[in-house]
């Protein structure tokens, strides 16, 4: 049964630049099969080894669940006993309450918020992906302090490096660092999560780096362009809406849309990036 819980979650400290509907729904679920296609897995290998027969396992940011609840389907055959849990600051991109054999709860939370005493030292293992638009530099360093990891765990955020060789769509993803950059979030915090962990109290932590493209090859670079051009024109239309001074004009951005989705139409731009597998561990709270 995939439950939810329906509690009020405090207000975020910084804005989420992506959209919450159906396409954006369908688009996170594809970037899920590329990241899990391109990693060979969906629980770092290194993990499931050390994690108790009934592992209480949880995502921060689950979006639509789609992680927590594919990994509880792979591991229900040897391992049955494990419970799952996604909190996610907002609950319009969860999964809807039906029955199934997944064993899957749902809950609101905020990862800079303080955590509740019930959640602390609850999960053996917490999984992070996806969260460069809505932490900024020092909200890392916050949440990988933050009570909710004061417990064995894991962070495994994956962020993107975009790349592409043409005009307009080079122009798209420069409004859209441009805009992500101003709020202190994206790219400039990645090399630094191995950093942030050790500084929480980490050990043994790893960093794992690999091409978005490293399995698939042309087929795989189709997909990973579907899913960044769709990311990129949103968090660029963000930076247009809020940043005046960038001097784009709606008209303007419509127009470059339009021609960068032209350039990629046409055979002429792709994307790819390096997806970043941050795991680290942090002894339970005596």
């Amino acid at each position: 049964m995939t439950t939810h819980t329906r509690t009020p979650a405090p207000t975020a400290r910084t804005p989420y630049t992506l959209a919450r509907n159906t396409a954006e729904s369908t688009r996170l679920n594809l970037q899920h099969t590329i990241y899990v296609q391109n990693a060979g897995y969906l629980l770092h290998p290194s993990l499931a080894p050390t994690l108790p027969p009934q592992a209480r396992i949880a995502e921060i940011g689950t979006g639509t669940g789609i992680w927590l609840r594919a990994l509880a389907l792979q591991s229900a055959p040897q391992n049955p006993a494990w419970t799952y849990t996604g909190f996610d600051i907002s609950a319009a991109q969860s999964p809807p309450p039906v029955p199934n054999n997944n064993p899957c709860h749902f809950a609101l939370l905020d990862i800079l918020a303080p955590v509740p005493a019930h959640l602390i030292a609850r999960f053996d293992l917490i999984h992070l992906r996806l969260l460069i638009c809505g932490l900024t530099g020092p909200d890392w360093a916050l949440a990988a302090s933050n009570h909710e990891f004061d417990h064995r765990a894991r962070l495994l955020p994956s962020p993107p490096t975009l790349s592409t060789p043409t005009e307009a769509t080079t122009q798209l993803i420069a409004l859209a660092i441009t805009g992500q950059t101003r709020e202190h979030k994206f790219l400039a915090n990645v090399p630094a999560l191995p950093h942030t962990l050790r500084a929480a109290g980490f050990t043994a932590v790893t960093h794992e780096t690999f091409p978005s493209d490293r399995h698939g090859g042309a087929a795989m670079r189709a997909k990973c362009t579907d899913v960044m051009v769709g990311a990129t024109s949103m968090l660029a239309e963000y930076a247009v809406g809020k940043y005046p001074d960038l001097g784009v004009t709606g008209e303007e951005f419509a127009a470059l849309v339009a021609r960068a989705r032209g350039e990629v139409e046409g055979g002429k731009a792709f994307y790819r990036w390096d997806m970043h597998v941050v795991t680290g561990r942090k002894a339970l709270l005596s």
